[in-house]
C-alpha cells in the first residue's frame, strides 16, 4: 500500500534563486527608500488633518477658549438705552475690571459721550453691526455694508478699527460667518449668558453666571438690563473669590494656530 501511494504521489520540486550582490544592494536601497517615504507620509497625516479641521472649524463663532489661567471676559451688548453707562463705568472702575462692549453703529451715533467715556476708561469697543435687526439670511453685500458702517463709526470715535464682531442676538449663519472672516474679523459669541435682558432677578443672574463660568469663559450682559447694575458687583466679587481675573476679549482669544470644537471652544494648537 505504501509503495502504491509513493508511486502515485506527485513529487514537489522547489527551486531557490540566490540574489547577486548587486541585486541585493538594489533591493535593500529600494526597501530603505520605501520605509523613509512611508515614515514621512505618516508624520504628515496629523498636520494635514489639523489643517483640514482648522479650516473648517474656524467657520464658527468663538464662545470660549481653552485658557487655563483662570481668566474670564465680561462683555456687554449695547444697542438700546445708555442711561446706565455712567454708573456701569464707575462700578467697573471700582472693581478694577476692563470689559468689552459690542456696540451698534446706531448706538454709537446716538451716544457719543458714552462711547468716549467707555474708551477713556480703558474698555474695548467692538462691532455689533449698524443696528439691532437680525442678520440671518442677509445678502453678503448688505452684511458687509452694515458691518463696515459700524466699524467706520467706531474708528472715527476711537481711532481704532474693531477686530471682533458680534451680531444682534449673537445669531450667525454660514454666510455671515464667511463674511466676517473675509473682513479679517473674529466672530464672537459667549458661553455664559446672564439672561439679564430677559428680566432675571439679581439673585438669579448671580447664581447663573457664577455657577457656569469657567476659565476661558465669555460672559454676556446687556448694557441696559433691568437688574444688571444690581447683580454685577456680587458676580464680580464671587468670581474673583474663586480666583478668576477679568480681561478684555481681544486679550484672551487666539488669532492664529487654533481650532474650534463643536461647542465653539477655541483651542490653541501651539506647543
Amino acid at each position: 500500500m505504501k509503495s502504491l501511494l509513493w508511486k502515485g504521489a506527485a513529487v514537489m520540486k522547489f527551486t531557490y534563486q540566490v540574489l547577486s550582490r548587486r541585486n541585493a544592494v538594489i533591493l535593500l536601497v529600494a526597501l530603505f527608500s520605501l520605509s523613509v517615504l512611508l515614515g514621512l507620509f505618516i508624520t504628515k497625516i496629523p498636520s494635514v488633518l489639523t489643517s483640514i479641521t482648522e479650516s473648517n472649524s474656524k467657520r464658527m463663532p468663538v464662545c470660549s477658549t481653552d485658557r487655563s489661567d483662570n481668566v474670564v471676559c465680561l462683555t456687554f451688548d449695547a444697542a438700546g438705552s445708555n442711561q446706565s453707562v455712567k454708573e456701569l463705568v464707575r462700578l467697573l472702575s471700582r472693581s478694577g475690571v476692563k470689559a468689552t462692549f459690542f456696540v451698534t453703529g446706531d448706538f454709537a451715533d446716538r451716544c457719543l459721550d458714552s462711547i468716549e467715556l467707555l474708551y477713556k476708561n480703558g474698555h474695548e469697543i467692538m462691532n455689533a453691526s449698524d443696528d439691532s435687526t437680525a442678520m440671518i439670511s442677509l445678502k453678503k453685500e448688505k452684511s458687509i455694508k452694515r458691518i463696515n458702517r459700524c466699524g467706520d463709526v467706531i474708528q472715527a470715535m476711537t481711532g481704532k478699527r474693531p477686530t471682533l464682531f458680534r451680531p444682534p442676538g449673537g445669531e450667525y449663519d454660514a454666510s455671515l460667518l464667511e463674511t466676517v472672516c473675509e473682513l479679517d474679523m473674529l466672530p464672537v459669541k459667549w458661553d455664559v449668558d446672564s439672561y439679564d435682558s430677559m428680566g432675571l432677578d439679581p439673585e438669579g443672574i448671580e447664581k447663573r453666571v457664577t455657577s457656569l463660568a469657567a476659565s476661558g469663559s465669555i460672559l454676556r450682559f446687556s448694557i441696559d438690563g433691568e437688574h444688571t447694575l444690581e447683580a454685577l458687583p456680587t458676580v464680580i466679587q464671587k468670581l474673583k473669590g474663586k480666583g478668576y481675573s477679568f480681561i478684555p476679549v481681544s486679550n484672551m482669544v487666539y488669532r492664529e494656530d487654533y481650532v474650534i470644537n463643536h461647542e465653539g471652544r477655541q483651542i490653541s494648537m501651539k506647543d
